[in-house]
C-alpha cells in the first residue's frame, strides 16, 4: 500500500492563537512500542482540565451518547479502556444515526497523533484492538493517517510510517475476514478451524453449482471468503490478501488519477484511463469492497469496472473521473438462492439492485422511481414547443452519455439495466451498480469534515422529528491529495438542468412544471414540498458552516425535487478569491427559489421559514457538541486545513452563528432566523457572483 506523504496540501499552516478557551500545554512522551512513539512531542494542545470542564457540562445535560462521552473522556485524559467496549464500532446500515466509533475516527486519530496524553501507549493498544475487530475500521484509520501531509505539521506523538505498518499487521489477528458480515457467517468463521477448510469451501461452492458465473472460470457466486477470491498475483496468503486488497484497489485508482494529469487532450486521457482500468479489471473479481458506511454497499464485493461508463470531468484544478463499479453481496446471494430453492423468492430481492445503493431510508423512493424508464434528452427550442409535458423525462441522474444525436441523460435504473444486460455477472441476484468519483489534486479532508458535520445536523433533525431533508454522501480521503467520493444518484446540477431546457423556459419552475406534470398535479405539489424541506436544511448548513462558492454547478436537484449542495472546499474561514468574502449573504436564496416556493407570501414559503426556525433551534440545542467536534479538529492534523487558517477566530465566529444570544426564547429565534432569510433573499452579491461565474466559467444561472 502506498503510504507516501510527499504531496502538498492546499493552504498554509498557521500558528494557533492562545486564549482563555484554548491554553496549551506540551508533552514529553517517553513510552515506546516497537519504536512507534517519538521521545518528544512539541504539538500544542488544549489542556485536559478544559476538556474535562466541557465534558462535565455536557454530561450534566444528559444529551451525550456513549461514543461521544468516551470521546470527551479521552480528550479529558480519563481512562476509556473499559467504557469504549460498550460503544458501537461500526454503523447500522438501516439507521441514519451515527453513534459509532467509526464516525469519530478523525477526532480519535487526531488525538492519537497530537493529543497531550500520558496514556498514548494505552490508546494505541485500544486503536489496534479496534482495528483487529473490523478491517473496515482499520482501513478507515489507515486512510485517515495516509491523507495527512505531515511535512506541514510539527512532529506527532507517533512515527507515522511505523504506526501504519503496525496497523497493517492486524490482519494476522483479524476476527473478521469475510466481506458479507452477518451472525450466520461470523459463527461459521468462528468454527472454521473445526473443519477441513478446502472441503468446506468445496461443499459451499457445490451447493450453488447451478448459480455459478460462467466468466473466466471464476468461482465467486454465493459464499465469498478471501480463500475463494484471491487477488492474484499480488498476494499468496488469503487473510493477508483480504486485508490489503481494498486499500491496494483504491491506491491503484489514485495512481491512475495522478498520472492522468500528464495527458494533454481529453481523448488521450480517456484512452489512458481505459487502458489502466482494463489492467485493473484483470485482477477482478476480488475481495474488494466499497468503503461507504451504508451496510448494503460495503458488504458487497467488487466484480468489474465497465469501461464504457467512464467519464472524465473537465477541471483545471484536479484530475477527476467517475467510474461505475459492478458489485454483489455474497451473504444476500446465499439467502436469495435458498429462498429461490424453497419456492419463496420475493420481489423485494429483485429490486435490491436499486435499494442497496441508497440505503433502506430511501429505498421506497428509489423503488418507485425504478418504475419509470424514460429519458431526458436535450431538445432545441423549436422542437420543445411541440412536445407535451409527459414526453419530458421522469428521471435524471449523474450518469451522462454522449451520443451522436445529442446529449442524453439516463436515470440510475436505466444505467443499471443497460450495464446488467451486457455484464457476465448480470445473472447474480444481488448484482448492483455503483458510481463513484476518484479525485486527485485536492485534499479532501476539509470536505470530509464538512460532511461529518452535515451528517450530525441531519441526525439532529431526525431525533427532533423535524421535516428537514439533508443528503450526506461519503467523502473518503485516501492520500494527501486524493480520495473517493460517493455519487449522489439521480441528481443533476442546476447548471445542467438549465442547459437542457430552451433559453426562454429554463427556470427551475419551468423544469418542475415539465418534470412533475404541471402546476396542478399532486406530483408537482409533492416536489415543491420536498424542495422546501431540503432548501431549509441547506440554508442552515450554508449559514452555520459558511459554505461559499455556491454557483449552480455546486447545487444539485434530485429526481424528487430535493435540492442539495456539493463541494465544500470553501467553508468557515476561507472563501474564493483569496478570502475576499464576496458572497456576503447568509446563504443563497435566489428569487428563482422564492418563485418555486410560490412567492414570499405563500403558505409554502411560510413553511420554509418555519422549518428554518425549528431547525436552527434544534442545532442551537446541540451547539456545544457541534462546537466541540470542530474544536477537536482545529489543532493537530487540522491546523493546516484552509478553513482553519484564521485559528481560534473560526471557532469563535462559528459559536456566534450557532448561539447569537444566550437564553433566546421562541420569539427571538423566529425573529433572528427570519432576518437571515430576509437578508439572503435576492441578495445582490449572490446575483453578482452567479453572473461572474457565468462570464468566467460559463455556468448558467
Amino acid at each position: 500500500m502506498d503510504s507516501s506523504f510527499d504531496s502538498p496540501l492546499l493552504g498554509v499552516p498557521v500558528q494557533n492563537r492562545e486564549s482563555w478557551w484554548s491554553r496549551f500545554s506540551r508533552c514529553i512522551c517517553c513510552c515506546n512500542r516497537r519504536g512507534v512513539i517519538y521521545n518528544k512531542n512539541n504539538i500544542s494542545w488544549k489542556p485536559s482540565h478544559l476538556w474535562a470542564r466541557i465534558r462535565d457540562k455536557l454530561h450534566g445535560k444528559r444529551i451525550l451518547d456513549k461514543t461521544y462521552t468516551v470521546l470527551l473522556d479521552l480528550y479529558s485524559h480519563k481512562s476509556i479502556e473499559f467504557s469504549i467496549k460498550d460503544c458501537k464500532l461500526s454503523p447500522d446500515g438501516d439507521s441514519v444515526i451515527r453513534d459509532d466509533l467509526e464516525f469519530y475516527i478523525p477526532q480519535l486519530c487526531n488525538f492519537l497523533l497530537f493529543g497531550d496524553s500520558k496514556e498514548a501507549e494505552n490508546l494505541l493498544i485500544i486503536i489496534l484492538d479496534l482495528c483487529k475487530k473490523s478491517f473496515y475500521f482499520a482501513h478507515r484509520v489507515i486512510w485517515f493517517l495516509n491523507s495527512i501531509n505531515f511535512t506541514e505539521l510539527e512532529h506527532p506523538i507517533f512515527d507515522i510510517e511505523k504506526l501504519i505498518d503496525e496497523i497493517k499487521f492486524v490482519y494476522k489477528d483479524s476476527r473478521k475476514i469475510c466481506l458479507g458480515y452477518s451472525k450466520r457467517i461470523e459463527n461459521l468463521l468462528n468454527d472454521f478451524d473445526a473443519y477441513d477448510k478446502d472441503m468446506l469451501i468445496r461443499e459451499t461452492l457445490d451447493a450453488i453449482e447451478d448459480y455459478r458465473v460462467n466468466y473466466k472460470n471464476c468461482k465467486i457466486v454465493g459464499f465469498i471468503t478471501p480463500q475463494c477470491i484471491p487477488l492474484d498475483p499480488l498476494f499468496i496468503k488469503p487473510k493477508e490478501n483480504s486485508f490489503y486488497s481494498t486499500p491496494l484497489f483504491f491506491s491503484s485508482l489514485f495512481k491512475i488519477s495522478t498520472n492522468l494529469g500528464s495527458k494533454d487532450s481529453k481523448e488521450s486521457k480517456l484512452a489512458f484511463l481505459h487502458s489502466e482500468l482494463k489492467s485493473l479489471n484483470s485482477l477482478l473479481p476480488a475481495s474488494v469492497y466499497l468503503p461507504f458506511y451504508n451496510e448494503n454497499l460495503r458488504n458487497c464485493c467488487v466484480l468489474h469496472i465497465p469501461l464504457d461508463e467512464v467519464h472524465i470531468y473537465d477541471t483545471k484544478e484536479s484530475n477527476t473521473f467517475r467510474i461505475s463499479i459492478e458489485v454483489f453481496c455474497p451473504y444476500n446471494e446465499i439467502n436469495v438462492i435458498e429462498r429461490s430453492r424453497a419456492g419463496s423468492f420475493s420481489l423485494v430481492s429483485e429490486i435490491s439492485t436499486c435499494s442497496n445503493e441508497i440505503g433502506n431510508f430511501e429505498a421506497r423512493e428509489v423503488i418507485e422511481h425504478c418504475k419509470v424508464k424514460k429519458t431526458l434528452t436535450v431538445v432545441d427550442e423549436e422542437k420543445f414547443q411541440n412536445r407535451s409535458f409527459s414526453m419530458i423525462s421522469e428521471g435524471v441522474s449523474m450518469a451522462y452519455v454522449q451520443e451522436e444525436n445529442g446529449n442524453k441523460y439516463e436515470s440510475i435504473c436505466e444505467q443499471k439495466e443497460k450495464v446488467k444486460g451486457f455484464s457476465p455477472f448480470g445473472n447474480l441476484k444481488t448484482w448492483n451498480l455503483v458510481n463513484i468519483i476518484v479525485k486527485s489534486g485536492e485534499n479532501l479532508r476539509q470536505e470530509q469534515l464538512a460532511m461529518q458535520l452535515i451528517t450530525f445536523f441531519r441526525q439532529t433533525f431526525v431525533e427532533k422529528k423535524i421535516h428537514i431533508w439533508l443528503r450526506p454522501y461519503e467523502i473518503i480521503p485516501t492520500h494527501p491529495n486524493c480520495g473517493i467520493i460517493e455519487c449522489v444518484p439521480d441528481a443533476l446540477s442546476i447548471h445542467t438542468l438549465k442547459s437542457i431546457l430552451p433559453a426562454n423556459k429554463n427556470s427551475l419552475l419551468d423544469y418542475f412544471y415539465l418534470k412533475f406534470n404541471g402546476p396542478n398535479s399532486q406530483s408537482f405539489k409533492k416536489a415543491q414540498k420536498d424542495f422546501a424541506e431540503s432548501l431549509a436544511g441547506y440554508s442552515l448548513v450554508c449559514y452555520i458552516l459558511q459554505i461559499k462558492d455556491r454557483h449552480n454547478q455546486n447545487i444539485l436537484v434530485d429526481h424528487l425535487g430535493h435540492i442539495l449542495h456539493i463541494d465544500f472546499g470553501f467553508m468557515l474561514g476561507n472563501s474564493p478569491g483569496g478570502n475576499l468574502n464576496f458572497e456576503s449573504a447568509p446563504f443563497k436564496l435566489t428569487e428563482e427559489f422564492e418563485q418555486l416556493l410560490g412567492g414570499r407570501r405563500s403558505k409554502l414559503f411560510n413553511r420554509y421559514r418555519r422549518l428554518c426556525v425549528e431547525g436552527f433551534k434544534a442545532l442551537k440545542d446541540k451547539a456545544e457538541q457541534i462546537i466541540v467536534m470542530l474544536e477537536m479538529m482545529r489543532t493537530g492534523s487540522g491546523s493546516n486545513l484552509p478553513c482553519f487558517l484564521d485559528g481560534e477566530n473560526v471557532i469563535n465566529e462559528f459559536r456566534d452563528r450557532l448561539i447569537p444570544k444566550p437564553n433566546m426564547n421562541q420569539s427571538e429565534y423566529k425573529k433572528y432566523v427570519n432576518s437571515l432569510i430576509d437578508e439572503s433573499l435576492g441578495h445582490w452579491t449572490t446575483t453578482c457572483y452567479d453572473r461572474f461565474q457565468y462570464y468566467m466559467q460559463g455556468i448558467i444561472y
